[in-house]
């Protein structure tokens, strides 16, 4: 009888130990139990961090540059947020400075988590706490919605293209069927969607993380390596935060950045896309993007037989009417309405700017193209030159 006195006091002590531990961390240690019955969120992308027999992929390479430590945290951190539990503690000597690049680090591999606004704060105890837009019942109904939308994209892009083909697709995709919110620059918390692929797929408007996790998201689902990447971009306003995309296409490493796919949107041509940043190598993205993280500088690439100008034959050594003439010819019948080109170098591309805007070889390249000048309106014809990329955009209007 003193034996099973002893054993019940035992347990009493050690569940009153548990309830002031559980008490002391907010009831950190019940959400976590519950946590073990609770299944993810459902999503169309899974991405596991996990080494597997295939080579691995962007996502597992910047996994695997983390210590033991700091992938136990990053695994404790996408269960937790994949499940919206309200919390979660970190069970290793981590400076909170680096939980919140582990927890950035967990959201560029994850697109998928649009509930999470983005929030979290660490208090004693390393409890890592995330603040959510919805209840897990509101994710459960949105994320329906976003999946269906998607494969409905999808089903409109060929699976038998090649990895540059499906993701030109794609991006094109998303940027003709997005508007910029600049509502939601400086007041985020009334616009949480615009920041996720919510905004996107559900409402057609979405700010730069946006739009960059929109494309991660489809990509992902075309079977496409990539991941988020966070930083700076240098604007006509000066340095501002930003995000794009790093992937891989034909065995090379690409950035994009699907928001300045875009940037026409403000002048007015909403259907006009800039590839300027579509599939360009670390030397162009490097110019005017800086990213946070110093581990994505490991992707490197210098070899732009993927990028968007040389695959589509628009990229120059020299300035050339004939060539110029041709390949407007081929975008015309495409029915476009404009064109970029680029020169490898400086002087081509200044020579192509005097002999097509001063010397106006480019009204007689379109008279050309468009004998009777039925369809072309020259009258609204612009162009932009962009000095940084020496890239030439050429956008003129179809009479209707």
């Amino acid at each position: 009888m003193k034996k099973i006195t002893k054993i019940f006091f035992c347990i009493m002590i050690i569940a009153g130990g548990l309830y002031f531990v559980n008490t002391y961390y907010d009831n950190v240690i019940t959400q976590q139990i519950e946590g073990l019955f609770t299944p993810p969120v459902e999503t169309t992308v899974k991405i596991h961090s996990a080494q597997t027999d295939k080579a691995p992929t962007i996502a597992q390479q910047v996994y695997n540059q983390l210590t033991d430590d700091e992938k136990k945290a990053f695994d404790n951190i996408y269960d937790a947020l994949s499940k919206c539990q309200q919390s979660t503690v970190i069970y290793s000597n981590i400076e909170t400075e680096r939980i919140f690049d582990i927890v950035e680090l967990v959201a560029a591999q994850h697109p998928e988590i649009f509930w999470w606004n983005g929030n979290c704060s660490v208090s004693a105890g390393s409890i890592l706490r995330f603040d959510y837009t919805y209840s897990r019942e509101e994710v459960d109904k949105i994320n329906n919605e976003i999946t269906e939308k998607a494969k409905e994209i999808l089903e409109q892009i060929d699976p038998q293209g090649d990895d540059f083909e499906k993701s030109l697709a794609i991006f094109d995709y998303i940027i003709l069927s997005t508007s910029y919110n600049n509502d939601a620059i400086g007041h985020i918390e009334k616009y949480p969607q615009s920041s996720t692929i919510e905004g996107v797929f559900l409402h057609n408007s979405a700010i730069c993380s946006g739009y960059a996790k929109a494309y991660q998201y489809l990509l992902n689902m075309a079977g496409v390596d990539c991941i988020y990447v966070s930083g700076t971009a240098q604007t006509p306003n000066g340095t501002d935060g930003h995000a794009w995309i790093l992937q891989e296409v034909g065995g090379f490493y690409y950035y994009t950045d699907p928001t300045w796919g875009d940037s026409y949107e403000a002048s007015g041509n909403n259907d006009f896309i800039s590839h300027t940043y579509f599939c360009t190598t670390s030397d162009e993205i490097n110019k005017t993007h800086t990213c946070d993280e110093e581990c994505y500088k490991t992707f490197v690439t210098a070899n732009d037989c993927n990028s968007y100008f040389k695959r589509k034959n628009l990229q120059f050594e020299q300035y050339d009417f004939n060539n110029i003439k041709s390949v407007v010819k081929n975008e015309f019948k495409d029915n476009h309405i404009g064109i970029e080109i680029k020169f490898e170098t400086q002087e081509e591309y200044n020579t192509a700017i005097k002999e097509l805007f001063v010397n106006e070889d480019i009204y007689y390249i379109l008279l050309s193209t468009d004998l009777l000048s039925k369809n072309i309106d020259t009258a609204t014809l612009s162009y932009n030159n962009d000095d940084t990329h020496n890239v030439i955009a050429i956008v003129y209007s179809k009479k209707t």
